[in-house]
């Protein structure tokens, strides 16, 4: 009887370590799919790129624009980000130069007395023919004028009288062009040159208007005649 009860208990004492190992295995192996679970089957691909590829993909707004200071002379810099900013419109600023003078010219017609060089601009008052305007300038299409009150317009040059008739004759002491309207905006027509007499018919602004023996009228500077 002993030697069966002996048996008995060993059998037993394998069962229960056979059990133990099972269920230790059956732990590792539920502990193991739980870490795996968390990381993906696939990794992603990862690219390693230099500074400069990187800037190159960084948003606009994450690259600022470098601008010059207000009210300073330099011109603005623009770092480029390789692609165009719309911009909104502006009215445009009349910066044509104009040429200094000083004379007083007759109206030939009435004319509006535009705010600018140009008739899409405000009209400040009007002018009316036989009136005698006080020019201070010219441009390429208008005169400059200083209005009464003081305030600074601009007159076709089609509706003024430029030259005041002359009649005499000058010698030249430079060259000099022979343009189509009194200021630096004429065609260039001719040349005349130094030691050689010209006919004044007029003057105009700063400049004489002459007749050249072809019969050709143009406009010369004054400071080319002694």
């Amino acid at each position: 009887m002993e030697g069966h009860a002996t048996r008995c208990g060993a059998m037993l004492g394998v069962v229960a370590m056979a059990l133990a190992t099972l269920l230790g295995l059956t732990l590792r192996s539920q502990a193991f799919a739980q870490v795996t679970s968390a990381f993906p089957s696939t990794l992603p691909r990862a690219t390693i790129t230099s500074d400069e590829t990187a800037a190159a993909r960084a948003p606009d707004s994450a690259i600022d624009d470098e601008v010059a200071p207000a009210g300073s002379n330099s011109p603005t810099t623009t770092r480029s980000t390789g692609r165009h900013h719309a911009s909104g419109s502006s009215e445009a600023i009349y910066t044509a130069a104009v040429e200094p003078t000083h004379a007083m010219l007759k109206l030939k017609k009435d004319s509006p007395v535009y705010a600018n060089p140009e008739s899409s601009s405000p009209t400040v008052e009007r002018v009316h023919a036989g009136k005698f305007i006080n020019v201070t300038g010219s441009t390429h299409y208008y005169v400059q004028v200083k209005l009464k009150g003081g305030s600074t317009g601009y007159v076709p040059l089609s509706a003024v009288d430029l030259a005041h008739p002359q009649d005499k004759i000058m010698r030249l002491s430079t060259d000099a062009a022979v343009l189509s309207q009194p200021n630096r905006y004429g065609k260039r027509l001719s040349e005349v040159h130094q030691g050689h007499d010209v006919h004044v018919i007029g003057v105009s602004m700063n400049y004489m208007k002459i007749r050249m023996k072809s019969g050709l009228e143009g406009y010369i500077p004054m400071t080319a005649a002694e």
